[in-house]
């Protein structure tokens, strides 16, 4: 039974690469989520919901002895991938238990019609302390592109906040959990200015969020 539900067919890869606020948003999701997978230097990278695999690119170029791999219920977008490619549902990983170092997820959470059951999994297919990185976007600005349509026909089950991914992923070790992305479309010194508004502690008009654990 497939649990994650997306409008990305392959059409997504050529609007992608056409409107500047969507790939704004990818690259800037990448960006964060590299962050942290810098820090640990995880040898088995797993993209899950890669879509046409351009995250993977980034992954790759910063961190070139990892092996990458993606994983997409559609396999149409697949073949736009330059590495590797899996099609499968994300709540039925085909890795071997103890197998993997990062799962990444960039705005695939929210998609994920039983969330539990992709814990599991991850918890399944994850090496000891090995981690779980993803970003989804924050419920109030979700609730306000949907209400002006710029979300069109995407389907969200639930908007997480910190509250509930921590509860979702009680079993494993939070590492960092931050609010990022002051605009849709991005600005110069963004980066710096966002660290002193989460220094600061003003972060509660940010678009997304990323959450991190570890398997303990």
């Amino acid at each position: 039974m497939i649990k994650i539900h997306t409008i990305y067919d392959e059409s997504f890869h050529f609007e992608k690469n056409k409107r500047k606020d969507i790939q704004y948003h990818f690259k800037k999701r990448t960006k964060m989520v590299l962050n942290i997978l810098s820090k640990y230097n995880p040898l088995k990278i797993i993209d899950i919901g890669t879509a046409d695999g351009e995250s993977l690119k980034i992954i790759k170029r910063n961190l070139p002895d990892s092996q990458v791999i993606g994983t997409d219920y559609n396999n149409k977008l697949l073949k736009y991938s330059l590495y590797k490619g899996i099609s499968c549902d994300a709540e039925c990983l085909p890795f071997k238990n103890n197998s993997i170092n990062a799962l990444m997820l960039t705005a695939v959470i929210e998609h994920l019609k039983t969330p539990k059951n992709f814990v599991k999994e991850a918890k399944r297919v994850l090496k000891k302390e090995g981690l779980i990185i993803l970003t989804t976007p924050v419920p109030f600005f979700e609730s306000i592109a949907k209400k002006i349509k710029y979300l069109k026909n995407d389907i969200h089950y639930e908007c997480y906040n910190f509250k509930k991914l921590s509860e979702l992923f009680n079993d494993f070790k939070i590492i960092e959990k931050r609010k990022f992305m002051v605009t849709p479309f991005g600005f110069p010194f963004e980066d710096f200015f966002e660290d002193i508004l989460n220094f600061l502690g003003i972060d509660f008009f940010m678009l997304n969020q990323l959450f991190a654990v570890i398997k303990k």
